[in-house]
């Protein structure tokens, strides 16, 4: 399947109904309307809601599950519809005494990595999405979890999720998978954060895990390391650096970009520099910056977060001018 240059995010958006409709219509538009094959989510995003809200999209839907490309990830410990009154007791009698879990493998009541919790997170996210299987599963900002284990006992946590992973593959329950990051790509290797592309991809190719072929992470032009840091060596050549953006190109790497909006900051401060400089423009704010990072980066999909279709109309209509 090739993949549209403009997928759909959902996570932003408050838990009322009347979000879960806008953003089913705004999903159904998207899909329908104007052909775009690529929705993003997670188990987190708004209490499962967004993952109950595609599922329920996949339902109405007269074309065939085959036509999308749908991606989840796990990693964050997901509330159920609300939030808690006790974060920490509901974490308690939900994961760590069911998934027989303690504090070293949930961190800080809201993140984990360990295989026994991804795979109640992965077929958790099956039953919200309504499907037998998911395009793309990502571990979710693995590097939050390297605050409280070594970087050895991180990766080695990191490969036993990709042995698991690749049976899921076998078993034609997901099609590929990888690491959605917001931080691991976007600083130096001597940040504690730091997630070093090749290593992970060396060690697991060695182990014969061929399908870690996908990575998401921010891209905007505030947030630009993605084409600006070069903090990643060559897979070959270990002494060449190169920025993420230039790895995911010699690798071959189904690469996802989100915010590029920044959640609605950079349209504020971006209409602001407008109206300073008294520059009449044909285009809004958020079409200058999508075109700025559709116009930057080799990237594969561009996710957008909308629950609006006015706001989707305006970003898909920047699609035409960078094919």
């Amino acid at each position: 399947m090739k993949l549209t240059r403009l997928g759909i995010g959902t996570y932003l958006g408050n838990l009322s109904e009347t979000t879960s409709q806008n953003m089913q219509k705004t999903l159904h538009e998207a899909v329908t309307t104007h052909h775009l094959n690529v929705i993003d989510t997670a188990i987190n995003y708004r209490c499962q809601l967004s993952e109950r809200t595609i599922g329920k999209l996949i339902s109405s839907l007269q074309q065939s599950r085959s036509t999308l490309y749908i991606s989840t990830k796990g990693g964050f410990i997901p509330f159920d519809q609300t939030v808690p009154k006790s974060v920490s007791e509901y974490v308690n009698q939900s994961f760590m005494k069911p998934l027989n879990l303690t504090t070293q493998d949930i961190h800080d009541h809201c993140h984990s990595i360990h295989p026994t919790y991804l795979k109640w997170s992965f077929e958790q996210s099956l039953r919200n999405l309504n499907t037998p299987y998911v395009d793309c599963y990502f571990i979710h900002n693995p590097e939050f979890a390297l605050t409280f284990m070594t970087r050895t006992e991180w990766e080695k946590r990191l490969l036993d999720c990709f042995a698991w992973l690749e049976s899921e593959v076998t078993q034609g329950r997901c099609r590929m998978y990888g690491i959605a990051t917001w931080q691991g790509l976007r600083v130096a290797p001597k940040n504690p954060q730091y997630i070093d592309l090749h290593t992970l991809w060396h060690k697991a190719q060695t182990l014969g895990y061929t399908n870690l072929r996908a990575l998401q992470l921010p891209f905007n032009i505030h947030l630009n390391e993605f084409i600006t840091l070069k903090n990643q060596r060559h897979l070959q050549s270990p002494r060449w650096w190169l920025t993420p953006n230039e790895w995911i190109r010699e690798h071959d790497i189904t690469t996802f970009t989100s915010a590029p909006f920044l959640e609605g900051q950079l349209i504020t401060h971006f209409q602001d520099i407008t109206e300073m400089a008294h520059t009449p423009d044909s285009l809004t704010p958020a079409q200058h910056l999508l075109d700025w990072v559709l116009a930057n980066g080799n990237q594969t999909t561009t996710l957008v977060g909308t629950t609006s279709l006015n706001h989707l109309k305006e970003a898909v209509s920047r699609i035409p001018l960078k094919n």
